[in-house]
């Protein structure tokens, strides 16, 4: 798993960066309209998702000989999790959207949520995966809940997003 991660890493390099400017731009297309916001969201989440799914296509086609060259003896148990850490690395594209979106909304209670709901079920099939099926597994459990998780996100952005802007009852107002 260790060298398929270390191929993927400039991408995943890539979407850290990503997030660092995602939530400022975010905070500005809210100020247009969460129409804007939607649309963006989606508009960089379904790019950074096809972005993994090429750079995962461009490893699956390297030849035996180029993969030996970037990783020596590792490269052919690298090859066999490719595929499912591309996936993986899909889902997280799919999550950067919605992550930095609720972040731009201030729906910090959201993203907490979700953040704590997502991390132990990633792990608990991590450890099945790899109990069951080795690396191959563990990545395959990975791709998964990556994946379910981008889900999650997606929901609690679109809950928040139809909650922006509706007045709120205050219990402190309201008396």
């Amino acid at each position: 798993m260790r060298g398929a991660v270390i191929l993927l890493n400039p991408l995943n390099v890539f979407f850290l960066g990503f997030r660092n400017v995602a939530v400022p731009e975010g905070v500005r297309l809210l100020e247009r309209s969460a129409a804007a916001l939607r649309s963006r969201t989606a508009i960089i989440s379904f790019s950074l998702a096809f972005l993994a799914a090429a750079w995962g296509a461009i490893l699956l086609s390297l030849p035996s000989s180029v993969g030996t060259a970037l990783l020596g003896a590792t490269w052919p148990a690298a090859r066999s999790v490719i595929l499912p850490l591309t996936i993986a690395t899909v889902g997280s594209g799919l999550t950067i959207g919605p992550a930095a979106a609720l972040r731009s909304l201030v729906a910090v209670r959201r993203s907490l949520r979700t953040r704590l709901a997502i991390a132990p079920i990633t792990i608990l099939v991590a450890i099945v995966g790899v109990q069951r099926a080795g690396a191959p597994g563990a990545a395959w459990a990975l791709a998964a809940s990556t994946c379910a998780g981008a889900g999650v996100w997606w929901w609690q952005f679109l809950r928040a997003l139809a909650e922006y802007g509706r007045p709120r009852a205050d219990a402190r107002t309201t008396g």
